[in-house]
């Protein structure tokens, strides 16, 4: 009987939640070809585009969307920056934006899970 809770205690830790929250973003730009790219990072609070990236995601677009789930975010304030690779040349290592490419920037609250919307709208040239 002992050996058996011993097991079992290790299995029930390991299923306790998780401090950590979640980001969905639902991210539409018309008139992107499916399979484009779109590239999430967040950086520290007020953070700029070069700063180290603590969290990041990618997707691609179907249809003029595209969703990109970053998991296992630490909650604290943090600066969204991404891109859509329009012409397909990111790097895989390290993506980052060139001519062509539409961005974005915003702060996001990471309180607890998160579905935030990145719509047509916040997307310019880069």
């Amino acid at each position: 009987m002992l050996l058996a809770l011993a097991i079992i205690t290790p299995l029930l830790s390991s299923c306790e939640k998780s401090p950590n929250v979640y980001l969905n973003a639902m991210v539409s730009k018309s008139n992107v070809p499916n399979g484009v790219k779109v590239y999430l990072k967040l950086v520290q609070e007020e953070g700029e585009d070069d700063d180290p990236t603590l969290f990041d995601g990618d997707a691609a677009f179907t249809n003029g969307l595209a969703t990109v789930v970053i998991e296992d975010i630490t909650p604290k304030k943090y600066r969204l920056y991404g891109f859509i690779d329009i012409n397909k040349n990111a790097s895989l290592n390290e993506p980052i934006p060139d001519s062509g490419d539409l961005v974005t920037v915003t702060d996001v609250v990471m309180t607890e899970n998160r579905v935030i919307t990145l719509p047509e709208s916040y997307w310019f040239p880069f």
